[in-house]
C-alpha cells in the first residue's frame, strides 16, 4: 500500500520519568490517567493488538480501544495510542514501541503488512518508506540520517533491511553507539608473541626404526594485518588475520640405541618461517567503551621456508678402537599448506569513534606432515598466541 510521510499527533502525555519506570514493568495499562497492573494484559497477535488492548480480569477478556487506553504493556511488547494518517485516512491505533532512546522506533501492524515509524526530536512521527526494488528513492539509511539531522552515526547504519531485527539493531546502534565498537568493516595492524610447541614428533627410518622426540616450547615475535567483516544484524564479526612468524627448535633422542657395541644418537632440527591466516567468527559482549569477545574458527598456514634435518651420530666402541660416524639428512616438506583449528578470546577498548585497540589470546592446534625418501616424519603443533592490535573502522 502506497503511503506518504505524515506528522502524527499523540493523544497521551506521559512524564518521561514515569514512562521510563513503566517500561521496566510487565503487564500494565494506563486507563484515564491511572496505571493499572492488577489484571493480565494479553498479547493475541500484532494485528489485533494494534486495534485493542485486551485485558483478562479473571473471568472474561475486556477490549479497550486506543481512545480509552493511552499505553499498555504485555509480557514482551509495549504499545502506545496514536493518531496516524495513512492513505488520506485518519486512524486511532496502537503502535508497538520497538526501540527506546534518543530516537524512537515504532511498528504499526496491519493484516496486510507492517509499517515502521520514527519519532523525531520535535515529537512528530514519520513513516519509513520501504525501499523500492528498482532502487529509486531514498534508502533506509538516508531516511534515518535525514530524520536525525546528522551524519555522525553513518558508520553504524549500513545494510539495513525493512524488517524487525535489522531496524531494531540499527536503532540500538543509533541510540547507543558506544556499545557498537566494531559494526563496520575495519582493518588494522597487530603484533605479538607466539609460543610454538611441537607435539612429540616421530621419525620412522627406512629400516623401520621409530624414534620419538620431545621439544621444549619455542617463542617467536609475530606481526601482520587484521581485518573485520561485520555480520549484521547480530553482534558477530568474521575476523581474518595475516600473521608472519618464524621459529627454530631442536632436540635429541635421550635413549641412544645400543646394538652390538654400536651406539646411535639422533638429533632433530626444525627451522620454519610461516604466514598464518586464521579466520574466526567472534561474538562480543559490550560494557561502555569495553567489549569482551570470544570466538573460534580455522587456520591455514603457508610455509615460506621450512628446513627439517635429522642428524645421526653412530659410535662403534669395539675392543681397543673408537670409530665415530656423523651424518645429516634433510627431511623435505610434503606440502606447504597446513590446516588447524583455533579458539580465541580477548578484550577491546574504544579509543575514538572509529579506532579500537584489541588485546587477545588464541590457541591453535595445527596438523603438519613432512617426509623424505628415507624417512617419514609427522608431528602436530600447539600454538598459543598473545597479540595486541589497533583497528580502524572504514
Amino acid at each position: 500500500m502506497k503511503h506518504k510521510t505524515y506528522h502524527l499527533l499523540f493523544l497521551f502525555l506521559i512524564n518521561s520519568l514515569i514512562s521510563t519506570n513503566l517500561i521496566a514493568q510487565n503487564n500494565y495499562y494506563v486507563l484515564g490517567g491511572d496505571t493499572i497492573s492488577d489484571h493480565k494484559v494479553l498479547f493475541q497477535n500484532p494485528f489485533l493488538n494494534a486495534q485493542w488492548c485486551p485485558i483478562y480480569n479473571g473471568t472474561e477478556i475486556i477490549q479497550y480501544s486506543p481512545s480509552e487506553v493511552s499505553i499498555y504493556k504485555t509480557d514482551n511488547s509495549l504499545f502506545v495510542s496514536a493518531e496516524i494518517e495513512l492513505d488520506s485516512e485518519q486512524k486511532l491505533v496502537f503502535l508497538e514501541l520497538l526501540a527506546e532512546g534518543r530516537v524512537k522506533l515504532y511498528a504499526y501492524h496491519t493484516n496486510y503488512g507492517t509499517y515502521y515509524l520514527v519519532k523525531k526530536p520535535d515529537n512528530s512521527i514519520v513513516f519509513l518508506e520501504k525501499p523500492k526494488k528498482d532502487k529509486t528513492g531514498a534508502t533506509l539509511r538516508e531516511q534515518i540520517l535525514d530524520i536525525t539531522g546528522t551524519d555522525e552515526t553513518a558508520i553504524y547504519l549500513r545494510r539495513i533491511k525493512y524488517n524487525h531485527s535489522s531496524l531494531i539493531s540499527a536503532f540500538e546502534r543509533l541510540n547507543h553507539p558506544e556499545k557498537w565498537y566494531r559494526h563496520a568493516f575495519g582493518m588494522g595492524i597487530l603484533g605479538g608473541v607466539i609460543q610454538h610447541q611441537i607435539n612429540q614428533p616421530s621419525v620412522t627410518l627406512v629400516f623401520l626404526q621409530k624414534e620419538e622426540f620431545i621439544f621444549k616450547p619455542d617463542y617467536s615475535f609475530s606481526g601482520g594485518l587484521v581485518f573485520d567483516f561485520p555480520v549484521d544484524p547480530l553482534r558477530l564479526v568474521i575476523s581474518p588475520q595475516y600473521t608472519y612468524f618464524s621459529f627454530l627448535a631442536s632436540t635429541r633422542n635421550d635413549n641412544p640405541r645400543n646394538v652390538i657395541g654400536l651406539f646411535t644418537d639422533y638429533n632433530l632440527f626444525i627451522e620454519t618461517k610461516m604466514v598464518m591466516m586464521p579466520i574466526s567468527l567472534r561474538y562480543a559482549l559490550h560494557a561502555g567503551n569495553f567489549a569482551l569477545y570470544a570466538g573460534g574458527g580455522v587456520q591455514t598456514s603457508y610455509q615460506i621456508q621450512s628446513k627439517t634435518t635429522l642428524r645421526t651420530s653412530e659410535v662403534s666402541n669395539g675392543p681397543g678402537i673408537l670409530i665415530a660416524f656423523h651424518s645429516s639428512q634433510p627431511i623435505e616438506t610434503k606440502n606447504k599448506l597446513h590446516m588447524g583449528l583455533l579458539l580465541e578470546t580477548g578484550v577491546a577498548y574504544k579509543l575514538k569513534e572509529r579506532n579500537h585497540v584489541h588485546m587477545g589470546f588464541s590457541y591453535t592446534y595445527q596438523f603438519t606432515q613432512t617426509k623424505s625418501y628415507q624417512t617419514k616424519f609427522s608431528h602436530n603443533t600447539n600454538q598459543l598466541q598473545f597479540s595486541l592490535s589497533i583497528l580502524r573502522s572504514l
